[in-house]
């Protein structure tokens, strides 16, 4: 979706979204109320959320796959939970992603990750971390435990499911909850959907967070009491040669931010960048899209051109209908690597991880 301007103004949102604001406020007290009642994951399985506190991108996808692989890397046995959006598999059983599905069946950000945590396993020679989607995050979990349980081998330390996004979700109330801040424009107007960009009061989602991570190098000021950890994003795998110019897509809730990127990139290796074409977060591409963006590249004639996009943008167009298209070609994948400026969150939750698993082993 394309948010109002109003939402990243200063001055007073309309009546009419300050009234639905109200009563979006009413129902999250309700959503609230029924979260306290919900008991903690079941035994053996120490659960993590990663949400935001506004309706767009800020990071936490790329915090997902990190947090995975540091801990898988400590050696617990990790899952990640999706609920797949944009997939028409988005039922109420749960499923795990496989190699093969298409975006279009399990959504764009539970495809990529399941294909990045593959390649990574390739690479370390170990079992891929795997991504469970499913409409609710309770079912996810218990789905992903299991599969976690049964598949070979079972020499790690605990189960650890991490559920992408479900900061809100009523059917989950997990061990450890993470909030991320990455958002180039703050907070908004400071309300609450449908008024400004707020999922939640801003007091309500940091007072129910365990620990905040910040994802963009300028955030907002913050008045918290609990962990502080600030990260470093970097894209890896852009040209480097000046032979050739740059024009980047994306279809991604902040798509800006990642132009940006691109563009600085060239900008350091004298490489041409031509521009850019937005697309609305979790676009389905058409083969006329590809057009699209190939006439406005070509437009500047250079002789030749890298097409530079993300790759949640790329799974989706890892499909035979655009194997055969010309821009496939000339196709780079800029892959958003999140590093922790330290250990101390991967050490903290691997303490409270052991801390939690011998609890439940007595």
């Amino acid at each position: 979706m394309h948010p109002p301007a109003y939402w990243y103004r200063k001055h007073t949102p309309p009546l009419i979204a300050r009234m639905a604001a109200s009563a979006y406020r009413v129902g999250l007290r309700r959503r609230q109320r029924k979260l306290l009642e919900k008991t903690p994951s079941r035994p053996g399985v120490f659960v993590i959320t990663v949400g935001n506190a506004i309706i767009g991108g800020s990071g936490k996808t790329p915090i997902v796959i990190a947090l995975s692989e540091a801990l898988a890397a400590q050696g617990h046995a990790v899952a990640v939970v999706s609920r797949g959006y944009g997939g028409k598999r988005n039922a109420a059983t749960p499923r795990r992603v496989r190699a093969g599905d298409s975006p279009r069946a399990v959504g764009d950000e539970a495809c990529m990750m399941a294909k990045r945590f593959l390649a990574t396993a390739r690479s370390a020679s170990s079992q891929p971390v795997p991504v469970v989607v499913g409409r609710r995050r309770g079912d996810a979990v218990t789905a992903a435990a299991e599969y976690l349980a049964a598949r070979p081998g079972g020499d790690e330390k605990t189960k650890v499911i991490i559920s992408d996004d479900g900061f809100l979700n009523v059917d989950l109330r997990p061990d450890y909850r993470l909030l991320a801040i990455g958002s180039e424009a703050g907070f908004g107007n400071g309300h609450v959907f449908p008024a400004g960009p707020l999922r939640e009061p801003l007091a309500d989602a940091l007072g129910r967070a365990d620990g905040v991570v910040i994802t963009d190098p300028s955030p907002p000021p913050l008045a918290v009491v609990v962990p502080v950890w600030q990260t470093e994003s970097i894209l890896a795998n852009l040209p480097v040669s000046p032979d050739t110019a740059v024009f980047a897509f994306a279809g991604i809730a902040n798509p800006n931010r990642f132009f940006g990127a691109v563009a600085d990139h060239c900008d350091a290796h004298s490489i041409p960048f031509l521009g850019a074409f937005p697309f609305p977060d979790h676009h389905a591409y058409t083969m006329r899209d590809l057009s699209n963006i190939q006439h406005g590249a070509h437009s500047s004639s250079h002789p030749s051109i890298t097409y530079v996009t993300t790759a949640k943008d790329a799974a989706k167009l890892d499909v035979p209908e655009f194997v055969a298209h010309p821009l496939m070609v000339s196709l780079s994948i800029a892959h958003q690597d999140i590093h922790f400026q330290d250990s101390s969150l991967i050490t903290c939750l691997d303490k409270l991880i052991e801390e939690i698993s011998t609890l439940d082993g007595q």
